[in-house]
């Protein structure tokens, strides 16, 4: 941006989204996993929660590399005198020249259920490296915590990519047995087709593809961040047709009634326009 913008340039800028978010009105309490960076919006959590006086119980349960690299400590120290319902448990190696008597190692089911009491009935707020937040995913359905109550925020790069300029127009003109060598191969043949009406275009359908994932094949743009449904960017409206969704979490109920789906998770064996 400091290289190449200028006075007068004209800038695309889109609002938060995603539903990570815990206002106190989801839970009477919550825990907050975080690693690395990830304790970032946990922070944010922490601070509405010490504005509004929440009296529900807060554990935040933190994992860093080094005592170095733990972010917000001042503050969280400083927050735990000010919150009796604020508990915190950290667990990372001391760096040389500082001090730590906490735990070492990452976290842990051990190291959960010593932190958290009754945590199978608490909301889970889980926010860090995507296979950090694979594995502890794992670990909480693994303790019994229910799915349903686990959020996540993923703050990795986005999986994927728009393909590069004529890569689509050229793989569009193979046969069709060269593109299946190339791995373009689908579940079955194409027996639907989705019409972007603002581009104003219509194009085949397999029944294994995304929305987004046909939108970025036929050219179509489409904002998009996680690609896992949890974010929200690419939310568009379902302006004809029925899709499937297998994660659907930055949907909020009015978005689901206003007729929003999630471009990444959408997928239909039937006819579909889509606003893009």
């Amino acid at each position: 941006m400091h290289d190449q913008l200028k006075a007068g340039d004209l800038i695309e800028v889109a609002g938060p989204s995603g539903a990570f978010t815990f206002t106190g009105a989801e839970a009477d309490s919550v825990v907050l996993i975080g690693g690395g960076v990830g304790i970032t919006p946990l922070m944010a959590a922490i601070r509405y929660l010490s504005a509004i006086a929440w009296p529900g119980q807060i554990y935040l349960v933190y994992g860093a590399q080094t005592t170095e690299q733990f972010i917000f400590r001042d503050e969280l120290e400083y927050l735990q005198r000010r919150m009796n319902n604020l508990h915190v448990a950290a667990t990372m190696v001391r760096a040389a020249g500082t001090s730590w008597m906490g735990s070492e190692g990452q976290i842990t089911a051990e190291f959960l259920t010593q932190a958290v009491p009754d945590l199978t009935r608490r909301r889970v707020h889980l926010c860090g490296p995507p296979c950090m937040m694979d594995a502890l995913r794992k670990t909480l359905i693994g303790l019994g915590v229910p799915r349903v109550q686990i959020k996540t925020e993923a703050f990795g790069p986005a999986r994927g990519a728009v393909p590069p300029p004529g890569k689509v127009a050229a793989e569009a003109q193979m046969p069709a047995t060269e593109a299946s060598n190339q791995g373009a191969a689908t579940v079955g043949p194409a027996t639907a087709t989705i019409r972007f009406a603002t581009s104003d275009r219509v194009v085949a359908l397999p029944p294994d593809k995304s929305v987004l994932e046909v939108a970025e094949g036929a050219g179509v743009s489409i904002d998009y961040s996680c690609r896992v449904g949890v974010c929200g960017v690419c939310k568009t409206h379902l302006l004809q047709g029925n899709v499937t969704m297998e994660v659907q979490d930055a949907l909020t109920a009015d978005d689901k009634g206003n007729g929003l789906i999630l471009a990444c998770q959408a997928r239909s064996v039937g006819d579909l326009v889509v606003e893009a």
